[in-house]
């Protein structure tokens, strides 16, 4: 097993912060009104003029600041009677605050519980008394207001906003700069007594006595709650050692993240995928790193320009649906170079070879710049994606890889490098991990055994379910996955279903929800599929229509019907839309097995959300509560004649 000795996420942070001093560590969104820049004057006759400008999209602080940044909150939070060991939970969308409140309280000896910023009241403060959580930091007052039916009932709550909580700090993202402030001209940050103090105090402490090689490894940083696809969410505690182990496990796998690098942080960072195999990682490495919210992705990528970016597999698919429409609605000689960039006829002759070529390094480079044109790496995780989906990113010339992982496993444990890929696989172990295969007594599969772990990366247990951890660790502590896969002889693991999930018709013929899920990634009309067949006759199914192509498939047939873009209700109930989903379940019938092919279904009137509670905050679909909520139509499906 792989050694991670004394070393932590927050000692890395604090050794860049007194190492790296002046390197860039993070790019925080400019918010100065305008800025002046001087036009002119360079000859005698022409004066020069005053103009004001749109100030650039973000400004760049360095790890001198930004250790200034984390310990004006470790001030604000033992000024406010944080002790060792409390809980401090985050309630907010990505931002540099997010990162170093996180910091902050891991410098201090304290346990981070991230919550997801679109969380319901009721989810929030559920949360919130199963850590008992002294703290609340949020970005917004709504998101405070969530917890207000804690208040009482935690000894010592308290709750602030990230803006109160830095207070005393300079203004770093310009809020209140001058409109005179010279173009580019940012001036330098000065901190206050109090920050200045604990600052200079880990400063010598971690020069002088190594402060946080100190930290217990066993000791708890941050305790995650799943987000629930299949049920109640369950606490997660991460020690540091978890966190150190993954990290420098997946360096050694092949993940060369530098200082060069530039991060794009978007997905919630209440998900371990977030967390450890995105941020974490970025920490680890000195990544500079750039904040955005996941609906503000696409205005983003150009501006911010990364050079890695990670993704569930709904937002690769989001992202491919969105080029492909575009390039099915180009015309002219635009629509020409499409069509042949994208010809896979067999034989060429050397004028079509040509021409392809040509065509090609003009679309796809004019694809990869409207993503910044700078990405060489991309990883999709969270849940499976279609080969497809990664084949049409990587014919644009962008490495599109996936991994494997749970919140207990701390991020990926698996996963593909652009050195070392196979198709249907996610990859090769990680290190400081070792697996193994038991026959599901249930499905005799020898391609879908039970994956059972255990290393350095995988938690001990679960935070307060003792019941749970029973069934989901034994006494050699291994941790029972619940995932079905195996693994070739080359070390690739493939994933297969989901033990939980796996069901059985009255033939007595087994089916994965997964295979019959993926059988529609390539379909662009439906967004989510919900499989029903346990204990059924045949394989039903509900499904959800992407709205976005169905608008585009309407336009396309310049239908006359009356359609609403937020009425899933009239895409439903069109005729042109139920053709289209009525080829997309045959198509992906065409893959499956004869058992595992849907025999009936029915389109759900309303989108799926996360707001609704269909989706979780990493959207995959709750399929127990769609089926819950749609029961009306499942009877349907099952009622009719065949």
């Amino acid at each position: 097993m792989a050694q991670h000795l004394n070393e932590s996420l927050v000692r890395r942070f604090w050794t860049h912060v007194f190492e790296k001093p002046e390197k860039p560590a993070v790019f925080v969104k400019n918010q100065a009104p305008s800025e002046t820049r001087i036009v002119g004057g360079a000859h005698a006759l022409i004066p020069p003029v005053i103009v004001r400008v749109k100030p650039k999209a973000y400004r760049t602080l360095t790890w001198k600041e930004s250790g200034h940044i984390v310990a004006e909150l470790m001030a604000y939070l033992t000024a406010h009677g944080f002790q060792k060991g409390d809980r401090v939970a985050i309630l907010a969308w990505n931002s540099p605050e997010w990162v170093w409140t996180d910091l902050a309280v891991q410098s201090l000896g304290g346990v981070t519980v991230p919550i997801y910023p679109n969380t319901s009241a009721e989810g929030a403060c559920e949360i919130l008394l199963d850590a008992q959580a002294k703290f609340l930091l949020s970005d917004d007052l709504g998101q405070l207001y969530k917890a207000a039916a804690v208040e009482h009932q935690i000894v010592g709550f308290h709750a602030a906003l990230f803006s109160q909580a830095l207070s005393n700090a300079p203004d770093y993202a310009g809020r209140n700069a001058s409109p005179d402030t010279p173009f580019g001209s940012h001036p330098k940050l000065k901190f206050g007594e109090a920050a200045t103090r604990v600052f200079h105090t880990v400063q010598y402490e971690h020069i002088c006595y190594d402060r946080f090689a100190t930290i217990d490894p066993n000791q708890t940083a941050t305790i995650i709650y799943s987000s629930g696809s299949t049920g109640k969410p369950k606490g997660v505690p991460l020690c540091h050692g978890n966190i150190a182990a993954a990290c420098q496990a997946l360096v050694r796998h092949g993940f060369n993240f530098s200082e060069t690098d530039v991060y794009l942080s978007y997905l919630p960072l209440a998900h371990v995928y977030e967390r450890v195999n995105g941020m974490g990682m970025c920490l680890w490495n000195a990544v500079p790193t750039a904040f955005c919210r996941t609906d503000e992705l696409a205005d983003t990528l150009p501006v911010v320009r990364p050079t890695i970016l990670i993704g569930v597999p709904a937002v690769w698919r989001k992202i491919k649906d969105k080029i492909s429409h575009e390039l099915s609605t180009a015309s002219g000689i635009k629509a020409k170079m499409i069509a042949w960039a994208f010809d896979d006829s067999a034989t060429f002759n050397p004028l079509t070879a040509t021409r392809r070529r040509l065509a090609q390094m003009v679309v796809y480079k004019t694809i990869r710049g409207k993503l910044g044109g700078r990405l060489r790496l991309l990883m999709s995780g969270g849940a499976a994606i279609n080969p497809e989906v990664i084949a049409f990113f990587n014919r644009l010339g962008l490495n599109l890889r996936q991994g494997y992982g749970m919140t207990e496993t701390t991020g990926g444990i698996a996963a593909e490098t652009n050195e070392s890929n196979r198709k249907g696989s996610v990859g090769r172990m990680i290190d400081c991990v070792e697996v193994k295969f038991v026959v599901n007594e249930d499905n005799p599969d020898p391609t879908k055994q039970i994956i059972y772990l255990r290393g350095d990366a995988i938690i001990k247990n679960y935070h307060n379910l003792p019941d749970v951890d029973a069934k989901s660790f034994d006494n050699d502590g291994w941790f029972n996955t619940g995932d079905l896969g195996w693994m070739d002889e080359d070390g690739f693991l493939y994933i297969t279903g989901r033990k939980k999930r796996e069901g059985k018709t009255q033939q007595g013929k087994y089916y994965s929800p997964e295979n019959i899920e993926n059988a529609f990634d390539g379909s662009a009309i439906v967004q989510y599929v919900v499989p029903i067949g346990d204990d059924r006759p045949f394989i039903g199914a509900l499904i959800f229509v992407n709205q976005i192509a169905a608008a585009a498939l309407l336009a396309k047939s310049n239908s006359t019907a009356t359609v609403h873009a937020d009425s899933m209700f009239a895409f439903s109930r069109n005729t042109i839309v139920q053709e289209a989903v009525a080829e997309a379940v045959a198509k992906a019938n065409a893959t499956l097995e004869h058992w595992e092919q849907i025999g009936q279904y029915e389109i759900v009137p309303v989108e799926a959300t996360v707001a609704n509670g269909l989706l979780t905050p990493t959207l995959k679909i709750r399929s127990e509560k769609a089926m819950e909520k749609f029961k009306d139509l499942i009877d349907l499906i099952f009622s009719r004649k065949r």
